[in-house]
């Protein structure tokens, strides 16, 4: 298993409590995609299922998916965590365990589970069997029963530093430029997955940063004509939407006037607006963008309006 970096605290109190014998039979790990959640809980399973002497023949094991009492299951696997699927593994759990007292079940993805398969996995939860250990990974927790996370532990993970992603990539160095990494480093946002998903789309970031700098200085000609080529497609408007919550946290931290500050705080806040209104409402997104732009060229001695035009379309 690779060399995990960051989420410290969590794993020294997993590995806490798991020493102590104070460890629930179920727990959720809650956080923003591709920040290593599911590493650190097949670092926990390794834990659970080993002794200090079997420690690495076990993570072997596992790491290769052959231990009989390790369980993985991505529940974006549509015939795996299917209703019968996980039936069939819960029901499997009522046998004993073959090399130890334990076993682990991994569920990553767990929202992607329909309701049906929740309601089994609840009653499992419910009723939890000796040396069993469930652990839920998860970046969407409000789309989870109440009553399976009434169930579990939670642990909030959160993104990678940019310190911590660069040290990622290091690992990863095969797969990308040495000139991208720091520039991935800060546009994946704390995400390994984003460094995949953006890694061909550097210049796209460095040329929306020239522009979103330049439409600040107050031209509204680009304000415009930026909003329209962003807004023509969906997929393009949403890493834009993404670029600009970058973008906008970058100069909050460079402490400039209280005037530019303020100006780069309206921006992260209707960024996140936006990416709400883009992906979920599917709302008009070079509307949504011109309004944002052209509040962003205004002055910043000037006060900016109460409501955005942005704020009432996501009202509406």
């Amino acid at each position: 298993m690779e060399n995990l970096i960051g989420h410290d605290q969590q794993r020294k109190a997993l590995r806490r409590q798991f020493e102590h014998g104070q460890l629930p039979h179920a727990l959720l790990f809650s956080g923003p995609s591709g920040i290593g959640k599911s590493l650190v809980a097949r670092e926990l399973a390794i834990s659970i299922l080993s002794t200090e002497t079997q420690r690495s023949q076990i993570e072997k094991i596992t790491d290769a998916g052959n231990h009989p009492d390790f369980f993985l299951i991505d529940c974006q696997d549509t015939e795996k965590a299917s209703t019968e699927g996980v039936r069939s593994l819960l029901h499997s759990l009522h046998l004993k365990s073959y090399a130890g007292p334990n076993r682990v079940v991994i569920l990553n993805n767990v929202h992607y589970l329909n309701a049906q398969a929740l309601n089994a996995l609840l009653k499992s939860l419910e009723e939890p069997r000796p040396g069993t250990y469930f652990i839920l990974v998860t970046s969407h927790p409000n789309n989870l029963l109440k009553t399976i996370l009434s169930r579990c532990q939670i642990w909030a993970f959160h993104s990678l530093s940019e310190k911590e992603l660069h040290a990622v990539l290091e690992q990863k160095k095969d797969d990308f430029p040495a000139e991208h990494m720091a520039v991935l480093s800060l546009i994946a946002d704390g995400s390994l997955e984003n460094v995949f998903r953006l890694s061909d789309h550097i210049e796209e970031w460095q040329q929306m940063r020239r522009s979103l700098l330049q439409i600040s200085l107050g031209d509204r000609a680009l304000a415009v004509d930026l909003a329209k080529k962003l807004g023509k497609e969906k997929e393009r408007a949403i890493r834009s939407v993404h670029f600009m919550r970058i973008l906008a946290r970058q100069k909050l931290g460079e402490l400039e006037s209280p005037g530019q500050a303020t100006k780069w705080a309206r921006l992260l806040e209707h960024a996140l607006l936006a990416q709400n209104g883009i992906e979920r409402r599917h709302l008009n997104a070079t509307y949504l963008f011109q309004a944002i732009f052209l509040e962003l060229t205004a002055p910043e001695n000037v006060p900016a309006s109460s409501q955005c035009p942005i704020e009432e379309a996501l009202r509406l």
